[in-house]
């Protein structure tokens, strides 16, 4: 499975059921399956690897996730976050994006 690094959201990225229909146990195996894909040591590229840990950092904790369906729902940005939000770059590793 390939992922693009323009993604819309990260349900997408990890291929699980968007909203509340994904359990955490999907959640983790999609993310555990992926990272042995994308991985630089596997021929991934560092981009790809860190859209599949943004996502899951932010769907694997209940409050993160809460906040991204939020957002998502909001139609916010097409990839589910204000890209005006105090933080969210930092935390997820996003620090060089510009508008």
């Amino acid at each position: 499975m390939m992922i693009s690094v323009d993604a819309p959201n990260h349900y997408e990225v990890l291929g699980v059921a968007k909203d509340k229909d994904a359990t955490p146990d999907e959640i983790r195996a999609a993310h555990r399956r992926l990272v042995h894909q994308v991985h630089t040591d596997k021929g991934g590229t560092d981009a790809l690897f860190r859209q599949v840990q943004a996502a899951y950092e932010a769907l694997s904790d209940p409050d993160s996730r809460a906040v991204y369906d939020r957002q998502l729902r909001a139609g916010s940005t097409g990839s589910g976050f204000d890209d005006n939000a105090p933080g969210w770059r930092s935390r997820y590793g996003w620090g060089i994006r510009t508008r």
